[in-house]
């Protein structure tokens, strides 16, 4: 898009040059995605995976309350990555696995960790596109982005838990 509208004279060089809070927020995605590809080609993520699982079989928790600690790990471990694409390229399949291998429903399971793909996009300035605009455009501040994203977070890890269990019970996924 950009090569386009550079190619027809709609911007000039100059103009995107003067845009340097987007470029910074570009390169460190960039290089954050970069750093979160290659963590998971090293392995780390699988390893984690099955640190965690051993962890939890011997826990002897039921598949409900394991499920639950998956997603909170889950929601929580956002703020180790740069954004939703390189979080839930690097992590939903090893944590579905272990919610399947501790007993929770095949649907269920693929759909709250969904939910949770995207809910977490507002937790920190560099989560998701659409916080680190809003955080670099100075709309937000930092200190402010991680109090109201914490909040933002308890509350839809609770109402999707309630609301959400209690008509995914209705609807007989569990």
């Amino acid at each position: 898009g950009l090569c386009v509208l550079l190619v027809t004279g709609v911007l000039q060089w100059q103009d995107c040059l003067k845009e340097s809070a987007a470029w910074d927020t570009l390169l460190w995605f960039a290089v954050l995605v970069g750093m979160s590809a290659q963590l998971n080609s090293m392995g780390l993520v699988s390893a984690l995976a099955s640190w965690v699982s051993t962890q939890m079989s011997q826990m002897s928790l039921g598949w409900g309350a394991s499920f639950a600690l998956l997603n909170v790990a889950y929601f929580g471990a956002h703020y180790l990555f740069a954004s939703q694409t390189a979080h839930v390229g690097s992590l939903y399949a090893a944590f579905l696995a272990m919610a399947l291998a501790a007993g929770a429903p095949p649907v269920l399971a693929a759909i709250v960790f969904a939910i949770n793909s995207n809910a977490f996009g507002s937790i920190t300035h560099y989560s998701s596109g659409q916080s680190a605009i809003y955080y670099g455009q100075g709309y937000v501040s930092l200190k402010d982005t991680f109090r109201v994203g914490a909040i933002c977070g308890v509350f839809n890890i609770l109402l999707w838990a309630i609301v959400g269990g209690l008509w995914w019970g209705f609807l007989g996924y569990f």
